[in-house]
């Protein structure tokens, strides 16, 4: 049996905001601090988000319908800037003491970046799969390895440490590679999960220099960016 676009669309849309909700609970709760709320909210959502597309028919005009699902929740962050809402109070409120229209910045250039990516590669090719993965693995794993463990500086980027670049190689890699071994388990990706293992890594690799430079702003168009399109010479 087939489930209508549309209701697997709604059904993926209604689990992320009750999952954003969560987590902003566990925060007002002091379950986990607001700085891991972030992490935890960076790292997982994407991964959730791709877990759904199986459940997609792959028709020419899907792509779009499935990246209306992060333009839908930017576009939410996009109205926290003006007014306070439900997904102002999860993504603002309950993550940080106040709420700074700078801070929007980061989940806006998170969702942009899957909409776009989603658009452009969806199931045809690894190469958004991957970079985004190594976006939510990479990044959210660098900051946390780099808080924790984090005291030698980076030469050329003294605000990076050598932990948090190694939380950026192992994370991204390893949550890439787990995505792309669900699409090959069920049947979206065609090739054995072993071929997958070097071009994985060597995009981790260019999503490792590109986090560890000192750029302006967040690092969430930056890494796709740079790994979506390693990735596309690589599969195209």
């Amino acid at each position: 049996m087939t489930i209508p676009d549309w209701l697997v669309f709604f059904v993926t849309l209604l689990l992320a905001v009750i999952w954003l909700a969560g987590c902003g609970i566990a925060v007002k709760r002091k379950w986990i601090t607001p700085a891991l709320n972030r992490k935890v909210i960076h790292i997982s959502t994407g991964p959730l988000f791709l877990l759904t597309w199986p459940f997609f028919e792959n028709t020419p005009t899907t792509p779009f319908i499935v990246a209306l699902l992060p333009a839908c929740v930017t576009g939410m962050v996009l109205l926290t800037g003006a007014r306070d809402t439900p997904i102002t109070i999860t993504l603002f409120e309950y993550s940080r003491p106040q709420k700074k229209s700078s801070e929007i910045a980061a989940p806006l250039t998170y969702g942009l970046a899957f909409t776009i990516a989603t658009t452009l590669f969806w199931t045809r090719s690894p190469a958004g799969v991957a970079a985004l993965m190594i976006l939510c693995g990479g990044d959210g794993m660098a900051e946390i390895l780099g808080k924790r463990f984090g005291k030698r500086r980076l030469p050329w980027s003294t605000h990076k440490t050598w932990a948090g670049s190694l939380g950026m190689l192992l994370g991204g890699f390893l949550l890439a590679l787990g995505i792309i071994n669900y699409f090959v388990l069920v049947g979206i990706f065609s090739a054995p999960l072993a071929e997958y293992l070097y071009p994985l890594a060597f995009l981790a690799i260019i999503g490792t220099i590109v986090e560890s430079l000192p750029l302006p702003g967040p690092d969430n168009l930056y890494i796709p960016l740079a790994t979506g399109l390693a990735g596309w010479f690589w599969w195209g």
